[in-house]
Protein backbone atom coordinates (compact mmCIF):
# COMPACT_ATOMS: atom_id res chain seq x y z
CA UNK A 1 0.00 0.00 0.00
CA UNK A 2 2.79 1.93 0.92
CA UNK A 3 4.56 1.56 -2.52
CA UNK A 4 1.67 2.14 -3.98
CA UNK A 5 0.53 5.89 -2.28
CA UNK A 6 3.87 6.62 -3.38
CA UNK A 7 4.28 5.85 -6.67
CA UNK A 8 0.89 7.97 -7.01
CA UNK A 9 2.43 10.80 -5.57
CA UNK A 10 5.07 10.75 -7.27
CA UNK A 11 2.80 10.40 -10.39
CA UNK A 12 1.26 13.18 -9.16
CA UNK A 13 4.26 15.39 -8.80
CA UNK A 14 5.29 14.65 -12.12
CA UNK A 15 1.89 15.58 -13.72
CA UNK A 16 1.46 18.94 -11.61
CA UNK A 17 5.38 19.73 -12.75
CA UNK A 18 4.32 19.40 -16.75
CA UNK A 19 0.95 21.35 -16.55
CA UNK A 20 3.20 24.02 -15.10
CA UNK A 21 6.22 25.59 -16.88
CA UNK A 22 5.55 25.43 -20.17
CA UNK A 23 7.02 28.56 -20.79
CA UNK A 24 10.90 28.48 -21.17
CA UNK A 25 12.00 24.72 -21.14
CA UNK A 26 15.13 24.37 -20.89
CA UNK A 27 17.28 24.71 -23.50
CA UNK A 28 15.24 27.29 -25.05
CA UNK A 29 16.79 30.07 -26.23
CA UNK A 30 15.41 33.85 -27.13
CA UNK A 31 17.70 36.43 -29.56
CA UNK A 32 16.35 40.13 -29.29
CA UNK A 33 18.02 42.67 -31.53
CA UNK A 34 19.29 45.30 -29.37
CA UNK A 35 19.07 49.19 -30.02
CA UNK A 36 21.46 51.11 -27.50
CA UNK A 37 21.90 54.73 -26.79
CA UNK A 38 25.64 54.10 -28.36
CA UNK A 39 24.93 51.33 -30.63
CA UNK A 40 23.15 47.91 -31.69
CA UNK A 41 23.72 44.24 -30.12
CA UNK A 42 22.05 40.96 -29.58
CA UNK A 43 20.34 39.79 -26.28
CA UNK A 44 20.90 36.05 -25.76
CA UNK A 45 18.53 34.76 -23.45
CA UNK A 46 19.14 30.91 -22.49
CA UNK A 47 17.01 29.30 -20.04
CA UNK A 48 19.59 26.79 -18.41
CA UNK A 49 18.01 24.48 -15.73
CA UNK A 50 15.08 23.30 -13.21
CA UNK A 51 15.41 24.75 -9.87
CA UNK A 52 13.26 25.38 -6.77
CA UNK A 53 12.90 28.88 -4.86
CA UNK A 54 10.24 29.53 -1.84
CA UNK A 55 9.12 25.99 -2.73
CA UNK A 56 8.33 26.48 -6.47
CA UNK A 57 9.79 24.59 -9.08
CA UNK A 58 10.82 27.51 -11.74
CA UNK A 59 13.36 27.88 -14.88
CA UNK A 60 16.86 29.73 -14.60
CA UNK A 61 17.26 32.42 -17.45
CA UNK A 62 21.01 33.63 -18.35
CA UNK A 63 21.23 36.50 -20.15
CA UNK A 64 23.89 38.01 -22.28
CA UNK A 65 24.13 41.22 -24.05
CA UNK A 66 26.51 41.49 -26.32
CA UNK A 67 26.57 45.51 -27.79
CA UNK A 68 28.43 46.98 -30.73
CA UNK A 69 29.67 50.67 -29.54
CA UNK A 70 29.70 52.59 -32.79
CA UNK A 71 31.27 55.36 -30.88
CA UNK A 72 34.49 53.76 -29.32
CA UNK A 73 33.92 50.54 -32.83
CA UNK A 74 33.90 48.09 -29.43
CA UNK A 75 32.04 45.14 -28.81
CA UNK A 76 31.16 44.78 -25.53
CA UNK A 77 29.66 41.74 -23.35
CA UNK A 78 27.45 42.10 -20.31
CA UNK A 79 26.78 38.99 -18.12
CA UNK A 80 23.21 39.73 -16.52
CA UNK A 81 22.01 38.58 -13.42
CA UNK A 82 20.01 35.70 -13.87
CA UNK A 83 16.01 35.91 -13.82
CA UNK A 84 13.96 33.07 -12.31
CA UNK A 85 10.20 32.43 -14.27
CA UNK A 86 7.45 30.03 -14.00
CA UNK A 87 4.05 29.92 -15.64
CA UNK A 88 0.92 28.18 -13.82
CA UNK A 89 -2.89 28.03 -15.56
CA UNK A 90 -2.06 30.41 -17.78
CA UNK A 91 -0.10 32.80 -15.78
CA UNK A 92 3.49 33.82 -15.79
CA UNK A 93 5.31 34.92 -13.40
CA UNK A 94 9.11 36.49 -12.73
CA UNK A 95 11.11 36.01 -9.51
CA UNK A 96 11.55 40.27 -8.32
CA UNK A 97 11.86 41.64 -4.65
CA UNK A 98 11.65 38.14 -3.27
CA UNK A 99 8.69 36.87 -4.91
CA UNK A 100 6.70 36.03 -8.08
CA UNK A 101 5.51 38.69 -9.53
CA UNK A 102 2.94 38.16 -12.29
CA UNK A 103 4.41 38.60 -15.61
CA UNK A 104 2.01 37.50 -18.40
CA UNK A 105 -1.98 36.97 -17.56
CA UNK A 106 -3.56 34.64 -20.73
CA UNK A 107 -6.90 34.37 -18.92
CA UNK A 108 -7.60 38.54 -19.39
CA UNK A 109 -10.26 39.19 -22.40
CA UNK A 110 -9.59 42.58 -24.37
CA UNK A 111 -11.21 44.95 -22.69
CA UNK A 112 -10.21 44.09 -19.63
CA UNK A 113 -6.65 44.40 -17.23
CA UNK A 114 -4.29 42.67 -15.08
CA UNK A 115 -2.30 43.88 -12.48
CA UNK A 116 1.31 43.77 -11.59
CA UNK A 117 3.60 45.22 -9.28
CA UNK A 118 7.21 44.52 -11.50
CA UNK A 119 9.33 47.26 -11.26
CA UNK A 120 11.53 48.36 -14.07
CA UNK A 121 15.42 47.40 -14.24
CA UNK A 122 15.84 50.78 -12.96
CA UNK A 123 13.94 50.42 -10.15
CA UNK A 124 11.34 52.63 -11.12
CA UNK A 125 7.24 52.30 -9.93
CA UNK A 126 5.67 49.31 -10.46
CA UNK A 127 4.14 49.21 -14.01
CA UNK A 128 0.40 48.43 -11.88
CA UNK A 129 -2.41 47.90 -14.97
CA UNK A 130 -1.60 46.19 -18.35
CA UNK A 131 -4.90 46.61 -20.77
CA UNK A 132 -5.63 43.67 -23.19
CA UNK A 133 -6.45 45.29 -26.24
CA UNK A 134 -6.76 42.22 -28.25
CA UNK A 135 -6.29 38.69 -28.99
CA UNK A 136 -6.33 35.57 -31.21
CA UNK A 137 -4.34 32.55 -32.06
CA UNK A 138 -1.63 32.05 -35.08
CA UNK A 139 0.02 28.86 -35.95
CA UNK A 140 3.57 29.14 -35.73
CA UNK A 141 6.34 26.21 -36.74
CA UNK A 142 3.18 24.29 -36.45
CA UNK A 143 1.46 24.57 -33.10
CA UNK A 144 -1.27 26.67 -32.21
CA UNK A 145 -0.29 29.48 -29.88
CA UNK A 146 -2.81 32.49 -28.33
CA UNK A 147 -1.52 35.82 -28.46
CA UNK A 148 -2.70 38.81 -26.93
CA UNK A 149 -1.97 42.96 -27.59
CA UNK A 150 -1.25 44.68 -24.43
CA UNK A 151 -0.44 48.11 -23.61
CA UNK A 152 -0.22 49.97 -19.89
CA UNK A 153 -0.89 53.86 -19.19
CA UNK A 154 2.53 54.77 -17.75
CA UNK A 155 2.76 58.18 -18.70
CA UNK A 156 6.33 58.69 -19.94
CA UNK A 157 7.10 55.74 -22.35
CA UNK A 158 6.08 52.62 -20.27
CA UNK A 159 7.08 49.65 -22.36
CA UNK A 160 3.53 48.52 -22.92
CA UNK A 161 2.56 52.32 -23.57
CA UNK A 162 2.28 51.17 -27.34
CA UNK A 163 0.75 47.63 -27.73
CA UNK A 164 2.90 45.13 -27.97
CA UNK A 165 2.01 41.52 -28.89
CA UNK A 166 2.59 38.36 -26.86
CA UNK A 167 2.27 34.82 -27.84
CA UNK A 168 2.43 31.91 -25.51
CA UNK A 169 5.27 29.96 -25.14
CA UNK A 170 7.75 32.48 -26.53
CA UNK A 171 6.45 35.69 -24.64
CA UNK A 172 6.95 39.17 -26.10
CA UNK A 173 8.05 40.13 -29.31
CA UNK A 174 9.64 43.40 -28.12
CA UNK A 175 11.19 41.94 -24.65
CA UNK A 176 10.61 39.21 -22.74
CA UNK A 177 10.53 41.34 -19.68
CA UNK A 178 8.59 44.32 -20.65
CA UNK A 179 9.21 46.37 -18.18
CA UNK A 180 8.39 50.25 -17.89
CA UNK A 181 10.37 52.94 -18.18
CA UNK A 182 11.22 55.87 -15.98
CA UNK A 183 11.16 58.81 -17.74
CA UNK A 184 12.42 58.29 -20.95
CA UNK A 185 12.40 54.58 -23.09
CA UNK A 186 14.58 51.67 -21.91
CA UNK A 187 16.96 50.13 -24.56
CA UNK A 188 14.84 48.65 -27.61
CA UNK A 189 14.88 44.91 -27.95
CA UNK A 190 13.16 42.96 -31.32
CA UNK A 191 12.65 39.55 -31.06
CA UNK A 192 14.84 37.73 -34.07
CA UNK A 193 14.39 34.49 -33.03
CA UNK A 194 13.08 32.11 -30.75
CA UNK A 195 14.02 28.17 -30.28
CA UNK A 196 13.21 25.46 -27.81
CA UNK A 197 13.06 21.33 -28.84
CA UNK A 198 9.52 21.75 -30.90
CA UNK A 199 9.20 24.71 -31.47
CA UNK A 200 10.60 27.57 -33.29
CA UNK A 201 10.10 31.54 -34.48
CA UNK A 202 12.47 32.03 -36.84
CA UNK A 203 13.07 35.53 -38.30
CA UNK A 204 16.19 34.52 -40.15
CA UNK A 205 18.28 31.72 -40.45
CA UNK A 206 21.41 32.69 -38.54
CA UNK A 207 20.24 33.85 -34.45
CA UNK A 208 23.92 33.99 -33.12
CA UNK A 209 25.12 37.50 -34.74
CA UNK A 210 25.89 40.41 -33.12
CA UNK A 211 23.97 43.63 -34.59
CA UNK A 212 26.21 46.53 -36.07
CA UNK A 213 23.83 48.14 -38.39
CA UNK A 214 20.58 47.52 -39.64
CA UNK A 215 21.33 46.04 -42.77
CA UNK A 216 22.92 42.76 -40.81
CA UNK A 217 19.24 41.63 -40.69
CA UNK A 218 19.33 41.35 -44.31
CA UNK A 219 23.27 39.84 -44.46
CA UNK A 220 21.70 37.15 -41.85
CA UNK A 221 19.68 35.46 -44.33
CA UNK A 222 22.51 34.78 -46.53
CA UNK A 223 25.07 33.38 -43.52
CA UNK A 224 24.56 30.26 -42.04
CA UNK A 225 26.60 28.89 -39.39
CA UNK A 226 26.77 25.19 -38.25
CA UNK A 227 27.18 23.17 -35.78
CA UNK A 228 26.93 26.25 -33.47
CA UNK A 229 28.14 25.24 -30.52
CA UNK A 230 30.47 22.53 -31.37
CA UNK A 231 32.91 20.92 -30.28
CA UNK A 232 35.53 20.64 -32.92
CA UNK A 233 33.97 22.39 -36.33
CA UNK A 234 32.55 25.60 -37.55
CA UNK A 235 31.24 25.07 -40.54
CA UNK A 236 30.30 28.76 -41.98
CA UNK A 237 27.87 29.12 -45.91
CA UNK A 238 27.64 32.28 -47.83
CA UNK A 239 24.43 31.66 -50.15
CA UNK A 240 25.64 34.89 -52.10
CA UNK A 241 28.50 35.15 -54.53
CA UNK A 242 28.59 39.01 -53.94
CA UNK A 243 30.21 38.45 -50.84
CA UNK A 244 33.85 37.05 -51.82
CA UNK A 245 36.44 37.49 -50.96
CA UNK A 246 35.70 37.34 -47.34
CA UNK A 247 38.00 38.17 -44.21
CA UNK A 248 37.19 36.17 -41.21
CA UNK A 249 38.48 36.91 -37.54
CA UNK A 250 38.24 35.07 -34.89
CA UNK A 251 38.41 37.08 -31.47
CA UNK A 252 37.78 36.30 -27.56
CA UNK A 253 35.98 38.47 -25.87
CA UNK A 254 38.78 40.25 -24.47
CA UNK A 255 39.60 40.73 -27.95
CA UNK A 256 42.45 38.41 -28.39
CA UNK A 257 42.82 37.51 -32.16
CA UNK A 258 42.70 34.02 -32.86
CA UNK A 259 42.16 33.97 -36.74
CA UNK A 260 42.74 36.66 -39.34
CA UNK A 261 42.80 35.22 -42.93
CA UNK A 262 41.11 36.09 -46.17
CA UNK A 263 38.99 33.63 -48.01
CA UNK A 264 38.11 33.51 -52.02
CA UNK A 265 35.08 30.69 -50.97
CA UNK A 266 31.67 30.79 -50.01
CA UNK A 267 32.17 27.49 -48.08
CA UNK A 268 34.43 27.50 -44.85
CA UNK A 269 35.39 25.16 -42.11
CA UNK A 270 37.12 26.73 -38.72
CA UNK A 271 38.90 24.35 -37.25
CA UNK A 272 38.04 24.86 -32.84
CA UNK A 273 39.72 21.89 -31.37
CA UNK A 274 42.45 24.11 -29.69
CA UNK A 275 40.11 26.68 -28.29
CA UNK A 276 38.72 26.98 -25.25
CA UNK A 277 35.30 26.15 -24.32
CA UNK A 278 33.56 29.55 -24.35
CA UNK A 279 32.33 32.84 -26.85
CA UNK A 280 34.17 33.75 -29.44
CA UNK A 281 33.33 36.34 -31.74
CA UNK A 282 33.69 35.70 -35.60
CA UNK A 283 34.20 39.22 -37.50
CA UNK A 284 33.33 39.20 -41.00
CA UNK A 285 34.40 41.62 -43.69
CA UNK A 286 33.06 41.10 -47.05
CA UNK A 287 32.41 43.94 -50.21
CA UNK A 288 28.86 44.74 -48.56
CA UNK A 289 29.55 45.04 -45.09
CA UNK A 290 31.20 43.89 -41.89
CA UNK A 291 29.40 41.40 -39.73
CA UNK A 292 29.50 40.01 -36.03
CA UNK A 293 28.31 36.57 -35.01
CA UNK A 294 29.18 34.63 -31.75
CA UNK A 295 30.99 31.09 -31.85
CA UNK A 296 30.17 28.80 -29.16
CA UNK A 297 32.72 26.41 -28.27
CA UNK A 298 32.03 23.43 -25.83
Amino acid sequence: MKKIFTSLLFSLIIFILKAQNEFAPVGAVWHYNLFAFEGFGDQRIYSEADTFINGTTCRKLLIDDFEYNYISDTILHYAKPAVFVYDSSDVYYVFQDGKFKVLYDFNVSPGSYWTTDLKSMWGCDSIGKVFVDSSGDDVIDGTMLRWMKVHDTIAFGGYFNHSKRIYKKIGSLDFLFPYPACYIYEFGFALRCYQDSVLGYPEVKECDFILTTLNDLRAANRIEIFPNPTTVYFNIQFSSPSTLPLNLKVKTITGTTLLDKTFKSSSITLNAASWRPGVYLLCIEAPDGSYVYKLFRQ
